[in-house]
């Protein structure tokens, strides 16, 4: 299979297989270098979501937030699913 640089769909493939194994610093750095390559500037989107009564807010990009690993893992999922959609 040729790999192509540009092709962004590359990356997020690598960012979700990292993602699935768990590997959250290597997912990290693939999408820094997918951004870096594509010269695009994210701003940080912040987002809200109520569970069991409780509001928890992240910022896009936060590592700090105490659940980072399971709403990378579910965002992962879904941007998987978006493509499988389309």
């Amino acid at each position: 299979m040729e790999v192509k640089p540009e092709d962004g769909g590359v990356y997020s493939l690598l960012a979700y297989m990292y993602a699935n194994s768990q590997r959250w610093e290597d997912l990290v750095k693939m999408r820094r270098l997918r951004d870096s390559r594509w010269g695009i500037k994210k701003i940080a989107g912040c987002s809200l979501i109520e569970l069991d009564g409780i509001t928890h807010e992240f910022v896009s990009g936060d590592c700090l937030h105490p659940h980072t690993e399971e709403i990378y893992f579910v965002l992962n999922g879904l941007e998987l699913h978006q493509y499988e959609v389309l």
